[in-house]
């Protein structure tokens, strides 16, 4: 297994070719922890910037974010100028990454994925294998796609 380091991630790659994105930043283990602020803002889920007990959803949170990253290709709140401070609020205030004009829409099933994930309440985000189930059926239903654009021009 080889790893990779990006400026935001850590990428594992296995010699099978699959690759898991295993650090951005905000990683902790999975006790609920609290009182903390460490990590990239971008990523970090609301109840995390307010000090509160956190758990794994809050990596669900960083998650959809970086769906919105992988799809559109750019920093996620590129846009975004101000403090840390302003920042956490513009996010409390439900501001989360827009689509990008010009470019391709996500399929329906990304879009609220991404929308999922990066809920206000941590309760209504989906489990680690919620999204690796949509994450799967997505990758299945693309490459269906490339498989019949293949055999039939």
């Amino acid at each position: 297994m080889t790893t990779k380091c990006f400026p935001l991630y850590t990428f594992k790659l296995s010699e099978d070719g699959s690759a898991k994105i295993t650090d951005v930043g905000v990683s902790e283990k999975v006790d609920d922890t609290t009182g903390t602020l460490a990590g990239t803002p971008v990523y970090m889920a609301p109840e995390v910037f307010h000090s509160q007990v956190y758990d794994s959803k809050a990596d669900i949170y960083s998650f959809g974010i970086i769906l919105w990253e992988m799809w559109y290709g750019q920093q996620a709140f590129a846009e975004f100028e101000g403090t840390r401070e302003r920042f956490f609020k513009w996010v409390d205030e439900g501001n989360r990454p827009k689509a990008e004009e010009g470019s391709k829409k996500p399929p329906d099933r990304w879009k609220r994925l991404m929308i999922r994930c990066w809920d206000r309440n941590p309760e209504q985000r989906p489990t680690a294998n919620e999204c690796n189930h949509e994450i799967t059926t997505l990758s299945q239903e693309a490459g269906y796609l490339i498989c019949a654009q293949w055999w039939n021009p």
